[in-house]
């Protein structure tokens, strides 16, 4: 999939979302996880925080709901939240985009996915008018490997081939 872009496109928008989420979720090596699985002191525990609190002596307090809907407590000294990465972090950091887009509804996300140009370039009316502007995180639509940076060359070829031309 990462270098067969016939075959991605061949993808329904489903299936193409699910694959890239999926690979984009917390890719991590091997080597990592055999030191981490090795690491005393270390639990590891996929749920959802129902609450998180520190009390009077500055002592955390988490609430987790486990996926099979149990509640437990933890009381941990270090806390990671590993929930993901919002990869339009960066509209409201962009001056002269319109109010409306600097928050927009999972809709006009999806339309501006599938209207990124193969340079990686967001386009469109609410783009029109402003500086180019490569978002490889967002670039589902056009393949796998460039959100998570797995097809890197292919990535700085598609984005520095728009201006060596």
């Amino acid at each position: 999939m990462f270098s067969d872009e016939t075959a991605w496109s061949t993808l329904s928008t489903e299936s193409r979302r699910t694959f890239f989420d999926r690979l984009n979720r917390g890719v991590v090596w091997s080597t990592v996880m055999d030191r981490v699985s090795t690491a005393t002191g270390l639990i590891m525990l996929d749920g959802k925080a129902k609450r998180v609190q520190i009390d009077a002596e500055n002592k955390w307090s988490l609430l987790v709901e486990r996926g099979d809907k149990t509640t437990v407590q933890l009381r941990p000294s270090l806390l990671v939240d590993a929930t993901g990465f919002d990869p339009w972090w960066f509209l409201p950091l962009i001056k002269g985009l319109p109010a409306s887009a600097k928050k927009p509804g999972r809709d006009a996300l999806e339309a501006w996915e599938r209207l990124m140009l193969a340079d990686l370039r967001l386009t469109g009316s609410v783009w029109d008018n402003l500086p180019a502007l490569h978002a490889p995180m967002v670039s589902s639509h056009l393949g796998p490997g460039f959100g998570s940076l797995m097809v890197l060359g292919a990535m700085a070829d598609r984005v520095l081939g728009a201006y060596a031309r």
